[in-house]
C-alpha cells in the first residue's frame, strides 16, 4: 500500500516498457462498466461542471501520459492550451514532474496524482489517493474526477487498439508485397523476338522474306529458311 508521502515521492517515475494498453476481452467490459457507472456524473460534468475545465484537461492528460494514446494526447493538449493551461505545466505532466505541480497547487496535484495511480494500477482506485482527493474536493467533485478518469481511459485504450489494428494491416501489406516481389526473383525471362508476338513459332507466322538467288543463269525467288529445290 502506498502512503501519501511515498506517492508524491514516486510521482516522477515513468512506467516501464513500451507496450501500450489496448482493449481486450479481459478489460473491455470492466472499462465500459466503469464508464457506465460514472455516466451520470460525466453528464453533469458536461452540463454543469464542478471541476474547472483546465483541471479536467490536466487529469485527462495525466492518464493519457501513462496509457500513451497519441490521439488523446494531441486532442487534449490543444484543449488544455485553449483552457489556459501553460505549456510548461503540460510538459511537467508528460515528464512526470509532479513535485513541481504539487508545489504550485496541492489540490490540483492531488487530483493529478489520483489519475496517475488509477492508470498505473490498471483502473484500480487507490484508497489512499482517494482519501487524499477527498481532503480537497467535495463528493460531487470527486465523482466528476473519477468520471473523467474512467472516460479518458476508455478513449486511450480505444485509440491504442485502433493504432494496433492499423499497424497490423500495414505490416501485413508489406509482407504481401515482399512475397509477390520475391516470387518473381529467379524466374527465367520469357523469350521474345522484336516484332513477333509471344508464343509464335518462328517461320510459322513470321512473314517469309523473299530473296533472289541465281540458279543456272535464271532467277527464282526462294524464301529464307526454305531450301532451294
Amino acid at each position: 500500500m502506498k502512503t501519501t508521502t511515498d506517492t508524491s515521492g514516486s510521482a516522477s517515475r515513468k512506467p516501464a516498457g513500451n507496450a501500450k494498453r489496448t482493449l481486450t476481452r479481459r478489460n473491455m467490459w470492466k472499462t465500459l462498466g466503469g464508464v457506465a457507472a460514472s455516466a451520470p456524473a460525466l453528464a453533469r460534468g458536461l452540463v454543469r461542471p464542478t471541476v474547472k475545465p483546465a483541471l479536467r484537461e490536466k487529469i485527462m492528460l495525466e492518464v493519457t501520459a501513462i496509457n500513451g494514446c497519441r490521439y488523446c494526447e494531441w486532442g487534449h493538449t490543444h484543449l488544455a492550451v485553449a483552457h489556459g493551461v501553460p505549456l510548461e505545466e503540460i510538459n511537467q505532466i508528460f515528464g512526470y514532474q509532479h513535485e513541481s505541480l504539487r508545489a504550485k497547487d496541492m489540490a490540483e496535484a492531488a487530483a493529478i496524482l489520483f489519475a496517475q495511480h488509477y492508470a498505473e494500477n490498471l483502473d484500480q482506485i487507490d484508497p489512499e489517493s482517494l482519501a487524499n482527493l477527498r481532503t480537497y474536493y467535495s463528493d460531487a467533485q470527486v465523482g466528476e474526477i473519477i468520471a473523467y478518469v474512467r472516460a479518458i481511459t476508455l478513449g486511450n485504450l480505444t485509440g491504442n487498439t485502433l493504432d494496433s489494428f492499423l499497424d497490423h494491416l500495414l505490416r501485413r501489406g508489406h509482407a504481401e508485397r515482399g512475397g509477390i516481389e520475391g516470387s518473381t526473383l529467379g524466374r527465367a525471362p520469357s523469350a521474345s523476338v522484336t516484332g513477333v508476338s509471344a508464343g509464335t513459332e518462328l517461320g510459322a507466322a513470321t512473314p517469309l522474306l523473299m530473296v533472289d538467288l541465281p540458279q543456272g543463269g535464271s532467277e527464282s525467288s526462294t524464301p529464307i529458311g526454305q531450301r532451294p529445290s
